[in-house]
C-alpha cells in the first residue's frame, strides 16, 4: 500500500480532491501534482478527507496556498477524522478553513458504550463486510440481526444488566455475534481461555460469579451434553449454558424469528458501566478477575494505535485470541473504532496465516513475537507474500535488535510498533510508527497520552531518576476499575491511585521506557542479579539462532544457576563452542549459561505467549540428561 493515494473527480467546475493515506514530507507530492494540475479560475473544489489518516504542517501549507486562490464558499474540507481535526486545531486552521461538518447521524457517538457504538456502525453502513472467516463473511446489518435473536435467548436465559456472562469460544463470527448480544442486555463479559479445562471454568465461575456461559464444541473438545454435565454441579456457579458452536448459523437457521425479535432490547447503558471481565495471572497464584469499561476498552485502544491510525481502507488479521485484551483489541475494537475489515484464519498456523495475509491484501497484523518470528522462519514465507503489510504491532515479549532486523529484512515494507501494558492497564508506553531499531528493541516507546510512569526503588520505595533502574509504577484514569471481589489489601491500586506492574526498568534522557526483567523474574547467581534479557539479547546476535529463552534453575551451590532453552534457525547445527565464546566476549562469565536445551518451539499460552512457567519447568527437569549441552 502507498503511504499517500490521490484521487481526482471531475464534475465541470465542480472538483472533488481525495488523499487517502497520510500527508507528510515523504508524500505531500502525490497531492501537490494534483493540485498544480487545477485551473483555479472558477473552480468549485471539495477535499474529502475520509481515507486520511494523518497529516503533517506540510499539509496544512498545501491547504494554505490553495485557501488563497479560492474564496470560502468556493473551497471546502468535508469528512474528516479526529486525528487531522485535532492538527488543524493546534495549528489554527480551523479558522479560516472552512470544514462543513458531517451530518449528525453519521459522527461517531461522544464517548459510546459498546451497544451504542455498535448501533451506530448498524445505522450507518449497515452492509458493509467487517468480519470474515473461511467462506463466510458478516455485515453489521447481520451482525445485528443475529446479535438479537442470541440476546432474545440470553434473556430467556435470565442475563440483565450486570450479569456475568462467560465467553469460552475460539474465534468465530458467533463469538462476535454473542458478545453483541451480551452488551445489546448490559452484561458483563467475561473472557475466558479456550483452553480451560471443566474444572477450571467451575473454579473461574465461582471466583468471578459466572452465571451464563457461551460455549463452543471445539473449545470443549466434547458434545454438548457431555460439556454441560462436565461443568455443572453444586460446585459451579453456571446456571445456564449456551452454544454458539462456529457451525451453527443463527441468521439461516431462525430468520423467521427476526420480526419477533426487532425492536427489543433498547436500554441505554453508560460508557462508564462495567462491561469486560478477564481474568490474570491465572498461571502463577489464584486468577483475579479484571473489571473494566467500555470507556477505557476504547480509549486504550486508540492509544495502542496512535501511530499507525488505521483506516476503513486497512485490512487486519485476527489470530490473536479474542479472549485476551492484544486479540480484543486488533479485532473487534479495531472493527468497531475504524470500520477496518477483520480476517480471522481458521487455524493459525504459519501457512495459514500466511495465505490469509496473501490472498486477502492484509495492511495490519498484530502479532507476539514468537509467532511472526516462526512466521518468517517456515518453509512457504516469502516476502512478496506479506508484501501488503504496512504496519505491526507487537507485543507481548520484548524482541532483540538482530531478530528485529530480521524482520525489517524479510518485511521490508512493514512498520514495527512496540506496545507495552498489562490486562490492568494497556497500554502504558508505545514506539512510534518510525522509530529507530534501537528504540523499539531496546525500548517499549514512551508512556501514552493520559499516562504517567514512575521507575521507584522496589525495596524502599523512594523514586529514582532517569536512567536508574527500579520497579515501574503507573497511573491512569483508564485503568481497570478493581479485581472483582479481590480482598482489598489485593487490589492493584495503592492508596495514591498507582499500579505497581512487577516490571523492573528505567526512564531514559528522550523519556523512552526500557524493561530490564521482571522483580520475580531476575535470576539470583550467587547473590548477583542477572536479567535473562541482556542473556538472549546478546545470544540472539549469532544468526544461526532464533529464538531463545534464559531461565533460573535451583542449585545447591550459587541459589540458581542459568538454563537456555534455544530454538536454532532452519538447516542449522548447535554450537556450544562458539555460542560460550561469543557471550564471553560480551558479558560477564557469571552471565553465561550452565547448559542449554534445544526445542522446536516453545510452549505457548493461548495467548501466542511464551508459557515460561512451563518452559522453566521443563528446562529444570532436563539439568543433567543427555537433552542438555
Amino acid at each position: 500500500m502507498k503511504m499517500l493515494e490521490v484521487t481526482k473527480v471531475e464534475d465541470g467546475r465542480k472538483v472533488t480532491v481525495t488523499p487517502r493515506g497520510v500527508i507528510n514530507t515523504s508524500t505531500i507530492s502525490a497531492l501537490t501534482d494534483v493540485l498544480d494540475s487545477l485551473d483555479y479560475q472558477g473552480l468549485d473544489l471539495t477535499f474529502d478527507f475520509s481515507g486520511l489518516q494523518y497529516m503533517t504542517s506540510v499539509g496544512l501549507r498545501a491547504l494554505l496556498v490553495v485557501r488563497k486562490k479560492l474564496m470560502e464558499n468556493t473551497m471546502r474540507v468535508i469528512h474528516m477524522n479526529q486525528a487531522v481535526r485535532e492538527v488543524m486545531e493546534v495549528s489554527g486552521f480551523l479558522h479560516f478553513i472552512p470544514v462543513v461538518p458531517d451530518p449528525e447521524d453519521t459522527a461517531m457517538p461522544e464517548d459510546p458504550s459498546y451497544k451504542q457504538l455498535f448501533a451506530w456502525r448498524v445505522k450507518t453502513t449497515p452492509d458493509h463486510r467487517v468480519f470474515f472467516m473461511d467462506d463466510r463473511s458478516i455485515s453489521w446489518r447481520e451482525i445485528d440481526e443475529a446479535s438479537q435473536i442470541v440476546a432474545a435467548d440470553l434473556d430467556r436465559l435470565g442475563v440483565r444488566k450486570g450479569t456475568h456472562v462467560g465467553m469460552f469460544a475460539r474465534n468465530t463470527l458467533n463469538w462476535v455475534i454473542a458478545f453483541f448480544a451480551a452488551q445489546k442486555l448490559g452484561a458483563i463479559v467475561v473472557l475466558l481461555n479456550y483452553s480451560l479445562k471443566p474444572d477450571d471454568l467451575k473454579m473461574y465461575s465461582r471466583t468471578g460469579d459466572i452465571t451464563h456461559l457461551c460455549f463452543d464444541r471445539a473449545s470443549a473438545k466434547m458434545d454438548s451434553d457431555a460439556f454441560r454435565s462436565a461443568v455443572t454441579g453444586p460446585d459451579s456457579c453456571f446456571a445456564a449454558l449456551y452454544d454458539i458452536s462456529g457451525d451453527i448459523d443463527f441468521l439461516a437457521r431462525r430468520e423467521a424469528e427476526l420480526d419477533r425479535v426487532k425492536g427489543l432490547f433498547t436500554q441505554e447503558f453508560d460508557a462508564d458501566d462495567a462491561s469486560i471481565m478477564i481474568f490474570t495471572s491465572g498461571s502463577t497464584g489464584r486468577p483475579k478477575g479484571v473489571l473494566s469499561s467500555t470507556h477505557d476498552r476504547l480509549v486504550n485502544n486508540n492509544l495502542m494505535n496512535q501511530g499507525i491510525k488505521p483506516t476503513s481502507e486497512d485490512k487486519g488479521c485476527l489470530f490473536l485470541p479474542l479472549c485476551h485484551v492484544f486479540g480484543l483489541g486488533s479485532g473487534l475494537h479495531s472493527a468497531l473504532l475504524y470500520n477496518m475489515p477483520v480476517y480471522m484464519p481458521s487455524d493459525t498456523s504459519d501457512e495459514s496465516l500466511l495465505k490469509t495475509i496473501e490472498q486477502n491484501g492484509i495492511t495490519l497484523f498484530n502479532s507476539v513475537p514468537t509467532k511472526i518470528l516462526s512466521m518468517v522462519g517456515s518453509p512457504g514465507f516469502a516476502p512478496e507474500r506479506v508484501a501488503t503489510l504496512r504496519a505491526s504491532v507487537i507485543a507481548g515479549s520484548a524482541i532483540t535488535e538482530p531478530q528485529m532486523l530480521l524482520l525489517r529484512e524479510k518485511m521490508p515494507g512493514n512498520h514495527f510498533v512496540c506496545i507495552y501494558g498489562m490486562s490492568e492497564m494497556s497500554p502504558i508506553s508505545v514506539t512510534d510508527y518510525d522509530d529507530t531499531v534501537e528504540h523499539i528493541t531496546r525500548t517499549v516507546g514512551r508512556p501514552v497520552e493520559g499516562v504517567i510512569v514512575e521507575i521507584r526503588d522496589h525495596t524502599t520505595g523512594e523514586v529514582r531518576p532517569a536512567g536508574a533502574e527500579g520497579e515501574i509504577f503507573v497511573k491512569s484514569k483508564t485503568a481497570l476499575i478493581c479485581y472483582y471481589k479481590m480482598d482489598l489489601d489485593l487490589q492493584a491500586i495503592n492508596a495514591d491511585g498507582w499500579i505497581p506492574t512487577g516490571d523492573l526498568g528505567l526512564l531514559d534522557e528522550e523519556g523512552y521506557l526500557h524493561i530490564t526483567g521482571r522483580c520475580k523474574d531476575l535470576i539470583i547467581r550467587g547473590g548477583e542479579n542477572i536479567a535473562p534479557k541482556e542473556i538472549e539479547e546478546v545470544i540472539t546476535e549469532l544468526e544461526e539462532i532464533r529464538d531463545v529463552k534464559a531461565v533460573g534453575v535451583p542449585d545447591e551451590i550459587y541459589g540458581e544457576i542459568i538454563g537456555a532453552a534455544v530454538i536454532m534457525a532452519p538447516g542449522c547445527a548447535f554450537s556450544r563452542e562458539k555460542t560460550e565464546a561469543h557471550i564471553l566476549s560480551r558479558l560477564a562469565r557469571y552471565k553465561a549459561p550452565a547448559y542449554y536445551v534445544l526445542y522446536e518451539s516453545f510452549p505457548l499460552l493461548a495467548n501466542g505467549k511464551v508459557d515460561m512457567v512451563t518452559l522453566k519447568k521443563d528446562v529444570a527437569s532436563r539439568r543433567g540428561t543427555e537433552a542438555a549441552l
